[in-house]
Protein backbone atom coordinates (compact mmCIF):
# COMPACT_ATOMS: atom_id res chain seq x y z
CA UNK A 1 0.00 0.00 0.00
CA UNK A 2 1.30 3.16 -1.11
CA UNK A 3 1.71 6.30 1.28
CA UNK A 4 -1.43 8.04 -0.91
CA UNK A 5 -3.69 4.98 -0.06
CA UNK A 6 -2.64 4.48 3.59
CA UNK A 7 -2.85 8.12 4.71
CA UNK A 8 -6.79 8.78 3.16
CA UNK A 9 -7.78 5.64 4.65
CA UNK A 10 -6.07 5.82 7.73
CA UNK A 11 -5.54 9.49 8.20
CA UNK A 12 -2.60 11.58 7.88
CA UNK A 13 1.26 9.79 7.74
CA UNK A 14 2.01 6.48 6.91
CA UNK A 15 0.63 3.53 9.41
CA UNK A 16 2.11 0.05 9.78
CA UNK A 17 0.39 -3.36 9.20
CA UNK A 18 -0.55 -3.55 12.87
CA UNK A 19 -2.60 -0.64 13.16
CA UNK A 20 -4.06 -2.02 9.59
CA UNK A 21 -5.88 -4.48 12.04
CA UNK A 22 -6.31 -1.82 14.92
CA UNK A 23 -8.72 0.08 12.26
CA UNK A 24 -10.39 -3.31 11.28
CA UNK A 25 -10.84 -3.79 14.56
CA UNK A 26 -12.56 -0.28 15.14
CA UNK A 27 -14.95 -0.81 12.05
CA UNK A 28 -16.40 -3.85 13.16
CA UNK A 29 -17.10 -2.32 16.69
CA UNK A 30 -18.93 0.63 15.33
CA UNK A 31 -20.58 -1.20 12.73
CA UNK A 32 -24.05 -0.47 12.05
CA UNK A 33 -26.92 -2.70 10.84
CA UNK A 34 -27.40 -0.52 7.48
CA UNK A 35 -23.59 -0.69 6.01
CA UNK A 36 -23.65 -4.60 6.26
CA UNK A 37 -23.36 -4.93 2.82
CA UNK A 38 -22.85 -8.83 2.57
CA UNK A 39 -22.96 -11.49 5.51
CA UNK A 40 -22.27 -15.28 4.77
CA UNK A 41 -21.16 -16.77 7.98
CA UNK A 42 -17.81 -16.93 7.24
CA UNK A 43 -17.54 -13.76 4.98
CA UNK A 44 -18.75 -10.16 5.91
CA UNK A 45 -18.80 -7.48 3.72
CA UNK A 46 -19.62 -3.75 5.27
CA UNK A 47 -18.83 0.20 4.37
CA UNK A 48 -17.14 2.16 6.65
CA UNK A 49 -16.07 5.63 6.82
CA UNK A 50 -12.24 6.80 6.90
CA UNK A 51 -10.81 8.97 9.08
CA UNK A 52 -10.91 11.88 5.93
CA UNK A 53 -14.48 11.47 5.72
CA UNK A 54 -14.20 9.11 2.60
CA UNK A 55 -16.15 6.23 2.66
CA UNK A 56 -14.38 2.46 1.72
CA UNK A 57 -15.41 -1.03 1.66
CA UNK A 58 -13.72 -3.63 3.83
CA UNK A 59 -14.02 -7.46 3.37
CA UNK A 60 -13.24 -10.02 5.99
CA UNK A 61 -13.06 -13.65 6.19
CA UNK A 62 -13.15 -16.41 9.18
CA UNK A 63 -11.24 -19.19 8.83
CA UNK A 64 -13.65 -22.04 10.67
CA UNK A 65 -11.60 -25.38 9.01
CA UNK A 66 -8.67 -26.70 8.97
CA UNK A 67 -8.21 -26.70 5.45
CA UNK A 68 -8.58 -22.78 5.45
CA UNK A 69 -5.51 -22.15 8.40
CA UNK A 70 -3.76 -24.79 6.19
CA UNK A 71 -4.23 -22.25 3.04
CA UNK A 72 -3.69 -19.70 5.43
CA UNK A 73 -0.38 -20.62 6.55
CA UNK A 74 0.73 -21.22 2.74
CA UNK A 75 -0.40 -17.83 2.02
CA UNK A 76 -3.48 -19.42 -0.30
CA UNK A 77 -5.83 -17.70 1.66
CA UNK A 78 -9.44 -16.51 0.51
CA UNK A 79 -8.42 -13.17 1.75
CA UNK A 80 -4.53 -13.20 0.23
CA UNK A 81 -6.19 -14.41 -3.04
CA UNK A 82 -8.57 -11.56 -3.11
CA UNK A 83 -5.73 -9.04 -2.01
CA UNK A 84 -3.12 -10.44 -4.39
CA UNK A 85 -5.07 -11.01 -7.51
CA UNK A 86 -6.53 -7.44 -7.31
CA UNK A 87 -3.73 -5.79 -7.02
CA UNK A 88 -2.77 -7.34 -10.15
CA UNK A 89 -5.62 -6.59 -11.79
CA UNK A 90 -5.54 -2.86 -10.50
CA UNK A 91 -2.50 -2.18 -11.29
CA UNK A 92 -2.81 -3.91 -15.06
CA UNK A 93 -5.58 -1.53 -15.98
CA UNK A 94 -8.46 -4.09 -15.39
CA UNK A 95 -11.46 -2.29 -14.39
CA UNK A 96 -11.87 -2.96 -10.27
CA UNK A 97 -12.35 -1.39 -7.31
CA UNK A 98 -8.71 0.35 -6.36
CA UNK A 99 -7.74 -2.56 -3.43
CA UNK A 100 -6.04 -0.60 -0.54
CA UNK A 101 -4.64 -2.91 2.45
CA UNK A 102 -4.52 -6.52 3.54
CA UNK A 103 -4.50 -7.49 6.70
CA UNK A 104 -4.49 -10.59 9.39
CA UNK A 105 -6.49 -10.45 12.21
CA UNK A 106 -6.57 -12.07 15.54
CA UNK A 107 -9.58 -13.96 15.63
CA UNK A 108 -10.02 -13.92 19.76
CA UNK A 109 -10.16 -10.03 19.46
CA UNK A 110 -12.39 -9.44 16.15
CA UNK A 111 -13.78 -13.06 15.51
CA UNK A 112 -12.37 -12.57 11.88
CA UNK A 113 -9.02 -14.12 10.48
CA UNK A 114 -8.16 -11.41 7.27
CA UNK A 115 -9.47 -8.45 5.90
CA UNK A 116 -8.92 -6.36 2.52
CA UNK A 117 -9.92 -2.83 2.07
CA UNK A 118 -11.16 -1.46 -0.76
CA UNK A 119 -12.33 2.05 -2.30
CA UNK A 120 -16.35 2.44 -2.04
CA UNK A 121 -17.99 2.89 -5.40
CA UNK A 122 -21.29 4.57 -4.40
CA UNK A 123 -24.51 3.64 -6.19
CA UNK A 124 -23.29 1.05 -7.78
CA UNK A 125 -25.27 -1.91 -8.83
CA UNK A 126 -24.86 -5.30 -9.33
CA UNK A 127 -24.76 -5.93 -13.10
CA UNK A 128 -26.91 -9.24 -13.01
CA UNK A 129 -29.75 -7.18 -11.18
CA UNK A 130 -29.14 -5.02 -13.53
CA UNK A 131 -29.44 -7.14 -16.70
CA UNK A 132 -32.52 -8.68 -15.34
CA UNK A 133 -34.57 -5.66 -15.17
CA UNK A 134 -33.44 -4.27 -18.55
CA UNK A 135 -34.58 -7.55 -19.82
CA UNK A 136 -38.02 -7.44 -18.18
CA UNK A 137 -38.69 -3.94 -19.75
CA UNK A 138 -39.85 -3.44 -23.02
CA UNK A 139 -37.92 -1.44 -25.39
CA UNK A 140 -34.90 -1.49 -22.94
CA UNK A 141 -31.57 -1.39 -24.29
CA UNK A 142 -29.30 -1.28 -21.20
CA UNK A 143 -28.74 -5.20 -21.06
CA UNK A 144 -26.95 -4.74 -24.31
CA UNK A 145 -24.34 -2.26 -22.98
CA UNK A 146 -23.78 -4.00 -19.98
CA UNK A 147 -23.10 -7.14 -22.07
CA UNK A 148 -20.77 -5.36 -24.08
CA UNK A 149 -18.73 -4.60 -21.41
CA UNK A 150 -18.80 -7.32 -19.64
CA UNK A 151 -17.42 -9.03 -22.78
CA UNK A 152 -14.73 -6.52 -22.45
CA UNK A 153 -14.29 -7.02 -18.99
CA UNK A 154 -13.62 -10.70 -19.66
CA UNK A 155 -11.93 -10.49 -22.72
CA UNK A 156 -9.27 -8.38 -20.34
CA UNK A 157 -9.02 -11.16 -17.36
CA UNK A 158 -8.04 -13.53 -20.31
CA UNK A 159 -5.22 -11.49 -21.02
CA UNK A 160 -3.81 -11.53 -17.86
CA UNK A 161 -4.04 -15.22 -17.71
CA UNK A 162 -6.94 -15.02 -14.65
CA UNK A 163 -8.90 -17.94 -14.63
CA UNK A 164 -12.33 -17.92 -11.69
CA UNK A 165 -14.84 -19.76 -12.15
CA UNK A 166 -17.18 -17.08 -10.15
CA UNK A 167 -16.09 -15.32 -13.37
CA UNK A 168 -20.26 -13.93 -13.76
CA UNK A 169 -22.87 -10.98 -13.98
CA UNK A 170 -23.28 -11.45 -9.96
CA UNK A 171 -19.44 -10.40 -9.67
CA UNK A 172 -19.33 -7.34 -11.95
CA UNK A 173 -21.36 -4.41 -10.69
CA UNK A 174 -22.12 -1.19 -13.07
CA UNK A 175 -21.81 2.02 -11.90
CA UNK A 176 -23.50 5.06 -12.23
CA UNK A 177 -21.60 6.13 -15.41
CA UNK A 178 -22.50 2.97 -17.07
CA UNK A 179 -19.30 1.26 -16.74
CA UNK A 180 -18.75 -2.08 -15.56
CA UNK A 181 -16.07 -3.43 -12.74
CA UNK A 182 -15.49 -6.81 -11.95
CA UNK A 183 -15.66 -7.93 -7.88
CA UNK A 184 -14.48 -10.71 -5.68
CA UNK A 185 -11.29 -12.53 -6.47
CA UNK A 186 -11.43 -14.87 -3.74
CA UNK A 187 -11.60 -18.46 -5.89
CA UNK A 188 -9.64 -16.72 -8.31
CA UNK A 189 -5.73 -17.23 -9.56
CA UNK A 190 -3.44 -15.58 -12.00
CA UNK A 191 -2.12 -18.87 -13.92
CA UNK A 192 1.54 -18.79 -15.64
CA UNK A 193 0.16 -19.24 -19.10
CA UNK A 194 -3.10 -18.22 -20.63
CA UNK A 195 -6.17 -21.07 -19.15
CA UNK A 196 -6.58 -24.31 -21.45
CA UNK A 197 -9.10 -25.73 -23.02
CA UNK A 198 -10.66 -27.05 -19.90
CA UNK A 199 -10.54 -24.42 -17.83
CA UNK A 200 -11.76 -21.67 -20.55
CA UNK A 201 -14.59 -23.88 -21.11
CA UNK A 202 -15.61 -24.26 -16.91
CA UNK A 203 -14.81 -20.34 -16.73
CA UNK A 204 -16.67 -19.20 -19.54
CA UNK A 205 -19.80 -21.74 -19.55
CA UNK A 206 -20.86 -20.50 -16.38
CA UNK A 207 -20.48 -17.03 -17.70
CA UNK A 208 -22.80 -17.82 -20.25
CA UNK A 209 -25.17 -19.63 -18.20
CA UNK A 210 -25.43 -17.10 -15.98
CA UNK A 211 -26.48 -14.68 -18.31
CA UNK A 212 -29.11 -16.91 -19.65
CA UNK A 213 -30.50 -16.91 -16.78
CA UNK A 214 -30.68 -13.39 -15.32
CA UNK A 215 -31.58 -12.43 -19.10
CA UNK A 216 -34.47 -15.13 -19.36
CA UNK A 217 -37.41 -12.78 -20.11
CA UNK A 218 -35.41 -11.34 -23.31
CA UNK A 219 -35.91 -14.01 -26.13
CA UNK A 220 -32.16 -14.54 -27.77
CA UNK A 221 -30.22 -12.30 -25.37
CA UNK A 222 -28.62 -15.29 -23.79
CA UNK A 223 -27.54 -16.53 -27.08
CA UNK A 224 -26.89 -13.34 -28.51
CA UNK A 225 -24.22 -12.74 -25.51
CA UNK A 226 -22.98 -16.07 -25.99
CA UNK A 227 -21.91 -15.61 -29.60
CA UNK A 228 -20.62 -12.14 -28.96
CA UNK A 229 -18.39 -13.63 -26.12
CA UNK A 230 -16.98 -16.80 -27.80
CA UNK A 231 -16.43 -14.16 -31.05
CA UNK A 232 -14.37 -11.56 -28.88
CA UNK A 233 -12.58 -13.80 -26.94
CA UNK A 234 -11.19 -15.99 -30.17
CA UNK A 235 -11.70 -18.90 -29.08
CA UNK A 236 -11.33 -22.48 -31.38
CA UNK A 237 -14.36 -24.64 -32.80
CA UNK A 238 -13.68 -27.02 -30.39
CA UNK A 239 -13.31 -25.22 -27.28
CA UNK A 240 -16.72 -22.92 -28.61
CA UNK A 241 -18.70 -26.04 -28.33
CA UNK A 242 -17.05 -27.32 -24.96
CA UNK A 243 -18.09 -24.00 -23.34
CA UNK A 244 -21.56 -24.31 -24.49
CA UNK A 245 -21.64 -27.23 -23.46
CA UNK A 246 -21.01 -26.47 -19.77
CA UNK A 247 -23.49 -23.35 -20.19
CA UNK A 248 -26.17 -26.13 -21.01
CA UNK A 249 -25.43 -28.41 -18.45
CA UNK A 250 -25.03 -25.84 -15.91
CA UNK A 251 -28.48 -24.58 -17.04
CA UNK A 252 -29.98 -27.92 -16.18
CA UNK A 253 -28.13 -27.96 -12.64
CA UNK A 254 -29.55 -24.32 -12.30
CA UNK A 255 -33.27 -25.67 -13.39
CA UNK A 256 -32.70 -28.83 -11.34
CA UNK A 257 -32.22 -26.73 -7.43
CA UNK A 258 -35.04 -23.52 -8.91
CA UNK A 259 -37.04 -25.20 -11.00
CA UNK A 260 -36.88 -22.22 -12.92
CA UNK A 261 -36.77 -23.44 -16.51
CA UNK A 262 -34.55 -21.13 -18.91
CA UNK A 263 -34.65 -21.75 -22.91
CA UNK A 264 -31.12 -21.70 -24.51
CA UNK A 265 -30.59 -22.61 -27.64
CA UNK A 266 -26.50 -23.60 -28.21
CA UNK A 267 -26.84 -24.16 -31.93
CA UNK A 268 -28.58 -20.27 -32.30
CA UNK A 269 -25.11 -18.93 -30.00
CA UNK A 270 -22.78 -20.94 -32.33
CA UNK A 271 -23.60 -19.67 -35.13
CA UNK A 272 -23.74 -16.11 -33.59
CA UNK A 273 -20.74 -16.22 -32.45
CA UNK A 274 -19.62 -16.64 -36.53
CA UNK A 275 -21.26 -13.13 -37.01
CA UNK A 276 -20.18 -9.79 -36.20
CA UNK A 277 -23.18 -8.43 -35.09
CA UNK A 278 -24.58 -10.39 -32.36
CA UNK A 279 -25.33 -7.27 -29.98
CA UNK A 280 -25.84 -4.82 -32.41
CA UNK A 281 -29.75 -3.73 -32.60
CA UNK A 282 -30.64 -5.84 -35.54
CA UNK A 283 -28.51 -9.15 -35.24
CA UNK A 284 -28.44 -11.20 -38.30
CA UNK A 285 -28.86 -15.07 -37.02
Amino acid sequence: MNRTDRSALFGVGERSSEEAGVVAARVLSELCPADRLADRGDRLTVRFQGENGERYVAKYWRLASLRARLRRAAGKSKGRCEWLVSSYLSASGVPTPRPIAYCALSPTVTGFDECVFWEYIPAAENAGLAVHRSCKMEGCSQWVHIARLAIALTEQCLAFRLYDNDHRLSNMIVKPDGSVLRIDFENAAVLRSAPGARRLASMLGGTVATFAFVAQYRAGAAERFAGALLSRCRLAAGVRRRVLEVAVREMHARRARSGVATVFDAAAAERFALASDALSEHPSS
